[in-house]
Parts: C-alpha cells; structure tokens; sequence
C-alpha cells in the first residue's frame, strides 16, 4: 500500500546558473564553475545527474530493502537528458508539476501533480482540483535583452539586477525574452 519514490539525493536545491550569481533548479541546469569560469560540460551535467539519483537509490533501498521505481522531481523541473537518467537508475516513473488529470492508460513517465498550499477549504481544494486553475490568469512581460546587454560587466550587472526586481515586483508568471 505504500512505495517510496526519490526526490533526488541533494538536487532540491538552485544552484549557480551563471557568471552572475544567479541560481537555477539543480536538475535542469548546467552548472557555472565561477573558479573555472566556464560552465558544466554535457557529459560532466550528465555524471552529475547519474551520480546523484543512484545515491538517493541506493539510500532508500539500504533503508527500505526496495530500490524506488519513481521520482518525484525537484521543483517539478525536468529535462530529457534527466529522464534518461532516472530510467537508467531504474526509475521510470516520474512526476511533475504541470497542472492536469491522469488517466490509468497515460504513459507514467510523467506523472501530472498539483502543489497545493495554505490548506485550502473544502470548497476551494474542489475547485483547484475540478478546474485545474483554468482560470488563473496569466501576467505577461516582456523584456529585450539589448537594453541589458553591456560592454561593462559592471554596468550589465546593475541592468539585470534592476530587470530582477522589475520582474519580481511586476508579479509576472510569463517573462518572454527578446534577444537578437
């Protein structure tokens, strides 16, 4: 009646994306190596990936006697080449967190979840889980990366950090970006 499934090793966590400081998902990002300045190659990314679903195995089958069959990813953040990863560490189940209904006859390579929080009322978790937020509005921005870029690293810095706080205080959900 009960099966454990993974949350990774130590993979529920940002970590650095870019020369910037700026911090990402654990899972869906190739990490920047400030003191090699340079980022994570595919293949050092995918050892990454590899080594840590197997310890997170290997530690639920030595406290369980089971090795898990799914995970439920960090952050809800995927990619193919962590797919690939799972499955080789013998979980080919995986769940997400893209709101939407499950059907038995649904490939179970990702699994839909809702994250539900605040404890909502009887009458409020019916509708989050009927409508699937349907009706949540989407609060767009967009933002051309020539007004960031800078031949300064300094200045550059101080763009996107104001371009940070612009979008944090806009509320935005969606942030397209312009680049050319």
């Amino acid at each position: 009646l009960v099966e454990f499934a993974s949350h990774s090793f130590d993979m529920h966590q940002a970590v650095t994306a870019n020369p910037y400081g700026g911090r990402a998902a654990a899972v869906t990002t190739r990490m920047y190596r400030p003191a090699e300045k340079r980022y994570e190659t595919d293949t050092e990314y995918v050892a990454r990936l590899a080594a840590g679903l197997q310890r997170s195995s290997d530690f639920i089958a030595r406290n369980t006697g089971k090795r898990p069959r799914a995970i439920v990813w960090p952050f809800g953040e995927y990619n193919d080449l962590a797919m690939v990863a799972a499955k080789k560490a013998g979980m080919p189940i995986t769940l997400a967190l893209n709101d939407g209904a499950n059907d038995a006859r649904d490939d179970p390579a990702v699994i839909d979840r809702l994250m539900l929080t605040d404890d909502p009322e009887d009458t409020a978790f019916a509708d989050i889980v009927t409508t699937l937020r349907a009706d949540r509005p989407q609060r767009v921005m967009h933002v051309d990366l020539d007004y960031i870029w800078d031949k300064s690293p300094a200045q550059q810095r101080r763009s996107l950090d104001a371009l940070i706080e612009r979008v944090a205080a806009s509320g935005a959900t969606t942030v397209y970006l312009q680049a050319y």
